[in-house]
């Protein structure tokens, strides 16, 4: 009976520390590098809106941007310009993951890692990003209040670093960019007559400036690129 009971307890003591490095509430595996709390920590955050987030443990500062939905980004994977309220709901679609291919569209778009999704449902899908976070930063016990409304593709572990990492941030290091108020978005039309708004990348890039990675710019290397083809 006691080996039994030992075998039970180390088999429930594997499953537990299994489930504290898996995805929380993410059935789509995706292999990726996991978050060693050196480098910025760039995710997309899905509530009322859609918003990047980039936390910079390193200056200990908090950078947002709010995306509109009515925004028309080109799609990885062959699959064209969509609508970024429609991204979300495609890849879920193709089985490939929502949140992976809204990753994968910004990663593109922003030219910047981006290393989680953070998608919120219930009572936390009608509030704006900077109340939410601004909710996790004060309140000790939020990361429990928000896990049943929370589905992501980062691990337990990741979610409570983060969450430490988001107290101790300082109100006057918390930077909210408005693209609108950038002049790096254009009004257009599509040819059924919906209005949308396109993406200026040239213009947009200068003004990324706080999601520089501190610890990238401290290494100050290079990259050479050799291409072996004719």
């Amino acid at each position: 009976l006691g080996l039994i009971s030992l075998l039970l307890l180390l088999s429930q003591a594997v499953k537990f520390t299994t489930a504290m490095f898996s995805p929380w509430q993410e059935s789509v595996k995706v292999a990726r590098t996991r978050w060693n709390a050196d480098y910025n920590f760039n995710i997309v955050i899905l509530a009322k809106g859609i918003s990047l987030l980039s936390f910079n443990p390193q200056k200990e500062t908090i950078t947002t941007v709010d995306i509109p939905q009515n925004v028309y980004l080109e799609v990885p994977n062959g699959f064209g310009m969509w609508l970024m309220s429609s991204i979300y709901n495609l890849g879920e679609s193709q089985q490939m993951g929502g949140g992976q291919l809204l990753k994968n569209t910004l990663v593109n778009q922003f030219g910047l890692p981006i290393d989680g999704f953070l998608q919120f449902s219930g009572e936390y899908s009608r509030k704006e990003t900077a109340v939410i976070i601004s909710e996790i930063r004060k309140d000790p016990f939020s990361l429990a209040r928000v896990l049943p409304y929370l589905k992501t593709d980062l691990t337990p572990v990741e979610l409570i670093r983060l969450k430490m990492g988001l107290s101790r941030v300082r109100f006057d290091k918390i930077e909210q960019i408005d693209l609108k108020a950038l002049d790096v978005l254009q009004k257009d039309k599509l040819a059924d007559g919906t209005d949308i708004l396109t993406m200026d990348t040239i213009k947009l890039e200068p003004q990324l400036s706080a999601f520089k990675d501190t610890s990238l710019q401290t290494e100050n290397k290079t990259i050479a690129i050799f291409n072996s083809t004719d």
